[in-house]
């Protein structure tokens, strides 16, 4: 999470932690995936919570299927 982003940003990502709804990623140290499908309410929010970064909307991509996918582990 880069520390100059927005507060809520650091909120709505402490809300995913508690909801349990991150999960650490084997390999990697510094990311989490995130197990639970979102809403969020514009392209450029969403890149900003699940990143943790200021990036552009643009750097979100919409899904590609037009219904959700059950992931099962």
């Amino acid at each position: 999470m880069n520390q100059s982003v927005n507060p809520i940003l650091h909120t709505r990502r402490a809300e995913f932690a508690a909801a349990d709804a991150l999960t650490a990623i084997p390999g990697i140290q510094d990311r989490l995936r995130l197990r639970v499908a979102v809403c969020f309410p514009t392209p450029a929010i969403a890149a900003k919570v699940v990143t943790g970064a200021h990036v552009a909307s643009g750097k979100w991509v919409n899904r590609r299927y037009p219904e959700p996918i059950l992931i099962t582990g």
